[in-house]
């Protein structure tokens, strides 16, 4: 599998993680201002809840392959994550205060829209940032027939986004 296709790979199996992700999300932001949390704040919450069940999924399927060669340890990545999710909140607060407050959009609309917005940027970072060195196939699935059961001689690291996937 060329390394193209295995981050587009990952990518689909990181959009169904953000997916369900969002669903716990919303259902968090939700239930925290159903008991009274202003929704700024159950924002932070939602934002804390949702990270930890999305990076248990994506550490378990969509970046399952190569643990021994990831370059950071799974404490590491979990704190990469969750510094990587309340950066983005950093730029989705100001954002849900001006849908909500400002132009009057429902607090879970604005959080959803926010949410969206930032996935691709999240997915870039786990992927080259967190994740990176993880292997981007299981073994023999890369479709080089001269080394069908390993990666003797060949870099696993995934190229930065913008580079070169030949």
């Amino acid at each position: 599998m060329s390394l193209w296709r295995a981050r587009a790979s990952r990518a689909a199996k990181f959009a169904v993680v953000g997916g369900t992700g969002l669903l716990v999300n919303q259902l968090a932001l939700a239930g925290a201002v159903h008991v009274g949390l202003y929704y700024l704040l159950g924002a932070i919450v939602a934002t804390q809840c949702s990270s930890l069940w999305n990076f248990a999924l994506s550490e378990r399927w969509v970046f399952r392959e190569g643990a021994d060669a990831r370059r950071h340890g799974t404490l590491a990545r979990l704190g990469l994550f969750l510094a990587m999710n309340n950066l983005a909140l950093g730029v989705r607060g100001p954002l849900l205060y001006l849908l909500t407050t400002r132009l009057g959009v429902h607090y879970l609309l604005s959080n959803l829209i926010s949410l969206l917005l930032l996935t691709v940027v999240r997915f870039a970072l786990a992927d080259s940032w967190i994740w990176s060195g993880a292997a981007v196939d299981g073994p023999g699935e890369r479709g080089d027939e001269e080394e069908p059961h390993g990666r003797e001689g060949r870099d696993s690291t995934p190229a930065p986004l913008g580079g070169s996937l030949a």
